[in-house]
Parts: structure tokens; sequence; C-alpha cells
């Protein structure tokens, strides 16, 4: 991975396409992308963002590429037998920013999302949970760098 080196202030647009390494995991993609397009219309980081699948030829200034390399999920029948002992639900995404102009590489970061085992009686479930840390860590990595 690529330690960013460039300020993202001046980038204006973006665009967000995410994919899988791990098959069959389409609803949870497009769960993640829900959760992260939330995030970064909250923060106001981007005065436009575009989902790459839906407008792939729109001209852009910061292309964010998001592939999906882990997820480790606990069962709510594991989490109901054996607790805290089940182990975390881990949700793992590499992330690679470039330049839209002149497709230069600005970095990459890895942001992985855990979460600890809730009650199975408790609302949602532990995979959103992580899906949720792992958004909130990529747009916390695009607001530092701004």
């Amino acid at each position: 991975m690529t330690p960013l080196t460039t300020k993202l202030g001046r980038y204006e647009t973006a665009s967000l396409a995410i994919s899988s390494r791990i098959p069959e995991t389409e609803e949870v993609m497009a769960r993640f992308e829900e959760r992260l397009t939330e995030k970064i219309f909250e923060r106001r980081l981007f005065q436009e963002l575009y989902n790459e699948s839906a407008a792939p030829e729109t001209e852009v200034d910061l292309r964010v590429r998001c592939t999906l390399i882990k997820v480790a999920s606990v069962s709510r029948g594991g989490r109901f037998l054996l607790g805290s002992w089940a182990g975390v639900t881990e949700f793992e995404v590499l992330v690679e920013l470039t330049d839209g102009t002149s497709g230069e590489s600005l970095g990459a970061f890895a942001a992985v999302g855990m979460s600890h085992g809730k009650s199975v009686l408790a609302a949602g479930s532990e995979l959103d949970d992580a899906i949720d840390r792992a958004a909130e860590k990529i747009v916390e990595v695009l607001e530092k760098n701004r």
C-alpha cells in the first residue's frame, strides 16, 4: 500500500467504485456502498459524488476504488451458543485513490471494520456494524487528508 502524499482538498468531484475479490458478495457490496456514500455526503467531502457503475464515463477529479478483500462473520447461532468466544465479525476493504484527470495514483490504504459480538437480540447485524466501521475509517482518512 502506498501512503497518501497529496492533499485531497482540491478535489471537488469524485466517483466511487466498489468491487470484490470474494465471490457472491453482491449484497454485502451494495450495503457497503450505501453506507460509505451516506457518510461521504454527511461530511460533505465532495461537491458531487458519482457511482462509477452507474456513470462510468463521468469525468471527475478523484476516483475512489474500494475492493472488498475479507468478510469473516459470526452467525447468530454461533453468537448465541458461544457469546464473545465466537470471535469477531471482520470486514476489510482495500481503498485506492486516483487522480481522475492524470490517472496518477495518489495512494492506497486498507480499512478494517470489526464488530465484537452484540447480543443476539440486538437490532442490526454484526456484519452491518463492521461495514459501518470500515466506511467510517475510509471517511476519516479522506477527511484527514483534505
